[in-house]
């Protein structure tokens, strides 16, 4: 057998000149190009085409990666070769065009998300260095101030409201209420500030308090992310029987009477099979993804203990339609693909002021992020 001709600039192969007249000549290929469809679907088209001339992947991962195997091979030849056919002249710019498109947006989506703080950073240990470190005193139980066990009231009463009536005792109630007077707080972290509290002893995280957690983009986002909230709420039952105002999404330990590991399953029956439930599912997802990402790229440290618990249980992320990926919520924004979505478990609510339900579940969970503007909750 003698070796195969090495491509030049003087000959191409028949089969893919005849693959690049027939693909430069298809409107539906065309149109898929310019409208930026997915690879998968261009890898479809380019198979399809290939079939009908005859032509020959090298191999099965060529094969399926058969759009960018033609484009790679295309390109070896110069303009000049081609230009005696217009279809394949202008299938070879159809390819150049995306291309160009594609390191165009790749660079928009990489300046994007660097504004945005969703730079994916490999968690460490280290705090942001434009955060405010204080370090306090673990108070005696007996100095500990609000007082446990209380209603606390920002705001002087003449009279004190009445208790809220019990509907569920297996949550935390109380009907004692307690004015707050700020003095005797140990540390008031200022409206404008930002810090991280530690334990002077330990040096464990106390808190940490982000002003401005989506920064100048929280605009963008604020008539999405609260709209897909109370959607969300909408279509499920809450989580808590005595407040209707938070409802749990993503995987759940089940009920306290039959406890399951699963995907929570608290849709009110006519959501149930609803033509859009997975578009549904996957905003959520998107909605946690870019919350976490934020928290990935601003709050390393503690990405760094969500990931670890991942790795060591094995746990899924939330990733109910296994898409992989999530979308920023603005008009044409970007798309990440394979990126650290949210771990699985989470809370959304709409103006939600509520102490926290008291379940056997919560043991060993020493971390939550909650995001106050965005009215979500990642625990």
């Amino acid at each position: 057998m003698s070796p195969p001709q090495k491509d030049s600039q003087k000959s191409i192969p028949l089969s893919l000149l005849s693959l690049a007249i027939l693909l430069g000549g298809d409107s539906g290929f065309r149109d898929a190009v310019e409208n930026g469809a997915s690879i998968a679907s261009l890898n479809e088209l380019v198979k399809t085409a290939a079939c009908r001339v005859g032509f020959q992947f090298p191999s099965e991962k060529s094969r399926q990666q058969a759009y960018e195997t033609v484009f790679s091979r295309i390109g070896r030849y110069g303009d000049s070769v081609l230009k005696n056919n217009s279809y394949a002249l202008r299938f070879l710019q159809l390819l150049r065009e995306r291309q160009a498109r594609t390191k165009t947006a790749q660079k928009s989506r990489h300046n994007y998300a660097n504004r945005l703080g969703l730079i994916d950073k490999e968690p460490n240990r280290c705090y942001p260095s434009d955060l405010k470190v204080i370090e306090l005193d673990r108070l005696p139980l007996a100095d500990i101030y609000p007082p446990f066990n209380h209603r606390i009231l920002e705001v002087p009463y003449q009279t004190l409201p009445a208790p809220p009536k019990v509907v569920d005792r297996t949550c935390a109630y109380s009907d004692k209420y307690h004015v707050l007077v700020e003095s005797n707080l140990q540390y008031t972290i200022g409206e404008h500030e930002s810090a991280v509290i530690l334990d002077r002893a330990t040096k464990e995280i106390v808190t940490i308090v982000i002003r401005g957690f989506v920064k100048s983009y929280y605009d963008s986002v604020e008539q999405w992310s609260s709209g897909l909230v109370i959607e969300a709420l909408n279509r499920r039952r809450p989580t808590l029987r005595n407040n209707p105002g938070m409802a749990q999404i993503g995987v759940s330990t089940g009920s306290r009477q039959a406890p399951l590991f699963g995907w929570v399953r608290n849709l009110h029956d006519k959501y149930k099979r609803a033509n859009d439930h997975q578009i549904h599912e996957q905003k959520l997802s998107s909605l946690f993804g870019f919350f976490y990402s934020l928290i990935r790229g601003q709050l390393p440290i503690v990405a760094s203990k969500f990931e670890q618990v991942l790795a060591d249980s094995g746990a899924p992320r939330y990733d109910q339609q296994d898409s992989q990926q999530f979308a920023l919520p603005f008009e044409n924004g970007p798309t990440f693909d394979c990126n650290h979505l949210a771990p699985p478990e989470g809370y959304i609510t709409h103006n939600f002021s509520k102490e926290i339900h008291r379940d056997g579940h919560w043991k060993g969970c020493n971390m939550g992020v909650t995001n106050l503007q965005c009215q979500c909750l990642q625990s």
